[in-house]
């Protein structure tokens, strides 16, 4: 499959990314005149069959539009580029409707046209709560590269005759729930439907989910490595000779690391990316230190939510019926005063609403354009800290939060005593 830069959804999931730029856009089917430049389409197959407006009356059946009946012609010559199709299996669309008045008068019929090439029959599951297991392990080892708990939501099985190569299917059974079907020089990916849960995310959210569908039709492509402008009949493809049994083996074999590595790789770049992120609470400010923190207080186990206002209190951090007030800042120099006054704003609003007397903390990233090591300065100055003890407040620097977080990963500090030691302190707290 090559690079992928123009994707175009037709009834698809990911609304919340059409004409954004993620490397690639996905654009509506309605905001393009034709298919032939995307390299991918999504479609939803109940929806793959348009309605064409055809009323009742013989004189207008000559003025059905044709866009529909030429998008189908556009899919079909997509796929015999050789490029893709993700079927994603929502329900079986019906090819016609009626509508009638209350007299039962025939005032309009609703024709729809099949988009994709393939006809397919769909059977309804009664059980939701099935047991899946991957059709062959290069399937499995791409399915674990999504690494998206309970991504598919499985309702529908396929015809086994209807496929090519099965994908998934149900336990113990020869029920197919996804799979690839061949159409000349392209594939059709028959993927289950994805969970509503997941689509009613961020932005970002649908993104990674995005990506994740990507790689996943593209390992796929290249790890069962047949070359569909090359095809031959079944019966020829059972036929083996000299050591091709051998190589198949070896190659499977082959691609099967390859997917693990790069499953390991993606994991340990994605681990990188958030320790960077981390280690910029030592020289950011702003939202890229407040999401940094919020992300470290989140890995420490700490229940934490945002402000409801913006340029309110930045973090409330709460267990037990406890609750701490968090003011982050960033800052070239020194903290100043103004910072726990702040707070103590904060503080006081958040006891009138709750009724309960949190804990003010002050974490801030101090001399932002200096290395740890060549820090000579002080972070608090004298006039503050006495401010933060009268007010019963505690502060810290980003420095120390690195630190907590290097004995909370060694196992050293639980959530329970990272809490209690931000909840119960006054003044400075140095680690």
């Amino acid at each position: 499959m090559s690079e992928i830069r123009t994707i175009i959804q037709i009834k698809g999931p990911f609304n919340k990314l059409i004409n954004h730029d993620f490397g690639y856009t996905i654009q509506d089917i309605s905001s393009s005149d034709s298919l032939i430049d995307a390299d991918l389409v999504f479609i939803d197959l109940s929806d793959i069959a348009v309605p064409i407006e055809a009323f009742y009356d013989q004189r207008y059946q000559d003025q059905i539009d044709e866009e529909y009946r030429i998008k189908s012609k556009q899919v079909e010559a997509h796929l015999k580029s050789g490029k893709s199709i993700v079927a994603f299996v929502t329900g079986q669309a019906e090819t016609y409707s009626v509508d009638e008045d209350e007299d039962g008068q025939v005032y309009m019929r609703i024709n729809k046209v099949p988009l994709l090439p393939e006809g397919h029959q769909l059977t309804k599951l009664s059980n939701s709560g099935i047991n899946i297991e991957p059709c062959s392990e290069v399937v499995e080892v791409a399915l674990n590269k999504l690494d998206r708990p309970r991504l598919f939501k499985y309702e529908y099985t396929l015809r086994k005759n209807e496929v090519d190569i099965p994908l998934l299917k149900i336990r113990n059974s020869n029920e197919i729930v996804a799979g690839i079907k061949f159409f000349d020089k392209g594939r059709i990916y028959y993927l289950p439907k994805i969970n509503d849960s997941l689509l009613e995310s961020d932005q970002v959210e649908q993104m990674i989910l995005a990506d994740s569908i990507i790689s996943f039709t593209k390992n796929l492509s290249r790890s069962l490595g047949r070359d569909v402008s090359e095809t031959v009949p079944e019966w020829v493809e059972e036929i083996q000779i000299l050591e091709e049994a051998d190589i198949r083996k070896s190659i499977q074999e082959v691609e099967s690391e390859i997917l693990t590595l790069e499953y390991k790789l993606r994991n340990y770049n994605e681990r990188l990316r958030v320790l960077t992120q981390f280690k910029s609470i030592l020289s950011s400010t702003g939202d890229q230190l407040e999401s940094a923190i919020e992300a470290i207080f989140t890995y420490l186990g700490l229940t934490i939510s945002r402000g409801a206002e913006k340029n309110r209190v930045d973090f409330i951090i709460s267990r037990n019926d406890k609750y701490i007030v968090c003011e982050v800042k960033g800052v070239r120099g020194t903290a100043q005063e103004s910072f726990a006054t702040q707070l103590e704003k904060w503080s006081s609003e958040f006891y009138d609403t709750q009724k309960t007397i949190p804990q003010g903390l002050l974490i801030v990233a101090t001399h932002i354009q200096v290395p740890p090591n060549e820090r000579n300065q002080i972070d608090f100055p004298d006039q503050m800290m006495r401010y933060v003890k009268m007010k019963d407040q505690a502060c810290m620097t980003t420095l120390s939060l690195l630190e907590i977080l290097k004995r909370y990963h060694a196992g050293d500090w639980s959530s329970q005593y990272i809490f209690d030691l931000l909840y119960d302190s006054i003044g400075l707290i140095e680690i």
